[in-house]
């Protein structure tokens, strides 16, 4: 009884126990894409030694007060017990056969942890623990052990939603405009959750609108998406990636939420040479001065101004493809409210 209590204790504590030395979460990533959760983290088992007639199995659990669910497991198996659970054909496995499951002696150091789960109301708030469960022979658990390895907080509606909310009145239009933007490899026009903070910036536009969604005193009147293509290659051909890529948000949002036909509206932009300005004019670059002229020239077409600040300043070009040219592949969003008739 008192070493539960004190292991209940040091839980409660958030300090690591004696296995914290042999199994440890980094890069813990719990963001919310439209009606899913996602968990990304790195599982380091580079300390965890299991003996020959042991397994142990690893399952990541989110839990708030009485509502909880566990994640897919990770076992690593000693020497016997693996070639126990494949003798069975691996029907027998802890975590299961579907999942990831390891010889002690072939396990890798560093596992990359990754699920989806459908989103319900009360995982806002809930804590992601890790559960370390120690077996024996006959699946006899020998020990378990739990360390609360982060908290997941939705991201909030922005901060003008509920100024709005405050001050509208009957029939009165508001709008919130959302600065998430959504960016793009180049030349793609297919949205990545995974690419830069594609996942935050797609949970910041569903938490605007589920926050007006779930508000019984507004409707959604229209919803305005606005792509941007940066400026490298072709005019027309950015033309076409912006089109897509401002096609592709709405199709995502049009599979998450039953929206009326025309609410969602569309424009674009082909080339954000107003954000290529921006960033070259806060810049440190060494012929700053002479890309914002070129930039500025309006006397000859913007497929020439590309095409000169690329030959003529190599260097600088460079480094702007890679810091700046990324983050100008975007879409961005409006949101207009109404408040609704109370006859």
């Amino acid at each position: 009884m008192r070493q539960t209590i004190l292991s209940i204790i040091l839980f409660l504590c958030g300090i690591n126990v004696a296995w914290s030395q042999s199994v440890s979460a980094d890069s813990v990533r719990i963001e919310r894409n439209g009606k899913y959760l996602s968990v990304d983290m790195t599982l380091s088992l580079s300390g965890l030694a299991v003996e020959s007639n042991r397994a142990v199995l690893l399952t990541p659990r989110l839990s708030n007060g009485m509502d909880s669910i566990d994640l897919p497991s990770v076992g690593v198996y000693g020497r016997e017990r693996y070639i126990h659970y494949k003798r069975k054909n691996g029907k027998n496995m802890l975590g299961g056969s579907d999942w990831m499951s390891y010889k002690a002696r072939k396990a890798p150091d560093l596992i990359a942890y990754h699920t989806i789960v459908t989103y319900q109301d009360w995982m806002d708030g809930a804590a992601l623990i890790l559960h370390k469960e120690d077996y024996g022979c006959c699946n006899t658990v020998l020990a378990e052990q739990y360390r609360l390895i982060e908290k997941y907080e939705a991201i909030k509606p922005q901060r003008e939603y509920a100024e709005y909310a405050s001050k509208l009145s009957e029939r009165e239009t508001r709008t919130i405009r959302g600065s998430a933007t959504v960016t793009f490899p180049v030349n793609e026009t297919t949205i990545c959750p995974e690419y830069l903070d594609n996942q935050k910036e797609l949970a910041r536009i569903c938490a605007t609108i589920d926050s007006i969604r779930n508000d019984t005193t507004v409707v959604i009147v229209s919803v305005w998406l606005k792509g941007y293509a940066s400026p490298e290659g072709k005019y027309e051909h950015n033309r076409e990636l912006a089109i897509g890529r401002t096609e592709a948000l709405r199709n995502y949002l049009r599979q998450l939420y039953d929206f009326e036909d025309g609410v969602i509206s569309i424009d674009y932009e082909p080339e954000n040479w107003e954000g290529v300005r921006r960033y070259v004019e806060s810049s440190d670059l060494e012929h700053r001065k002479e890309i914002l002229e070129i930039i500025d020239d309006c006397s000859i077409d913007l497929d020439t101004n590309e095409m000169r600040i690329r030959k003529a300043y190599h260097k600088e070009y460079k480094r702007m493809i890679d810091d700046c040219y990324p983050r100008l592949r975007r879409t961005v969003y409006v949101v207009e409210l109404r408040v609704k008739n109370e006859e």
